[in-house]
């Protein structure tokens, strides 16, 4: 009898000692442009289209959130991804001083990162596409944590879903920017073309393109071509 309760006994402790593995940490956490906690599981919907001005015809979605620590200490940081739905075109994702460009469904990651205390990095997404915008894509903070006997355990943080519904589905036409000038640089900043009109018969790579519209408004943007 006592061993049976034992027994009882040690299962029980390993089923807490498990659930704890599992636990839902919220030591580093989404917010919005403004610093205000984003509620764990939320759903946020962008439906705002803009012209790309680097390739007249193409729309782009933008969003951007920050990932803050706010745990007290330094935090070890994973920020993983599932892309459930993509109609065409890419969908690009910044963090941690990188940048990922997914084409198709999947799980997708970027490398662990250690945050320090009260550190706050932007989260930069952009849906890209030319007719079918719709896409959602979920993101996922892991945090690892090292225990007393040496090894680590992973703690789900806060999930969020963002959802890319454009303003107006099916679009077909657009209005094709004109008088805008490229000069197109390679990922370390050589100069490739100058004041090129069109950026459709760029090969496969990394640019950084500086553009200039018929106004003279300047910005720059780096791209990924596939």
């Amino acid at each position: 009898m006592k061993l049976r309760l034992l027994c009882i006994l040690s299962l029980l402790i390993f089923t807490v000692i498990g659930t704890q593995a599992q636990t839902v940490t919220d030591k580093v956490i989404f917010t919005n442009a403004e610093g205000q906690a984003i509620s764990s599981n939320s759903m946020l919907n962008v439906s705002k289209v803009e012209d790309d001005l680097f390739f007249p015809g193409q729309k782009i979605m933008p969003a951007t959130l920050f990932i803050s620590n706010i745990s007290g200490k330094a935090q070890k940081v994973r920020l993983s991804y599932a892309i459930t739905e993509m109609e065409e075109g890419q969908l690009k994702l910044c963090a941690f001083e990188d940048c990922t460009f997914q084409t198709t469904t999947g799980n997708y990651h970027f490398e662990q990162k250690e945050m320090n205390i009260a550190e706050k990095t932007e989260l930069s997404i952009e849906r890209e596409f030319l007719t079918k915008g719709h896409c959602k894509v979920t993101l996922q903070l892991i945090i690892s944590e090292d225990t007393d006997d040496g090894t680590t355990i992973d703690k789900n943080g806060p999930q969020i879903t963002i959802n890319f519904m454009p303003e107006s589905t099916g679009i077909t036409s657009f209005a094709i920017q004109t008088g805008n000038t490229y000069d197109v640089f390679d990922a370390n900043g050589v100069l490739l073309y100058k004041q090129l009109t069109t950026l459709k018969k760029l090969s496969k790579g990394i640019y950084i393109v500086k553009c200039r519209d018929k106004q003279g408004t300047v910005s720059t943007k780096k791209y990924t071509i596939y």
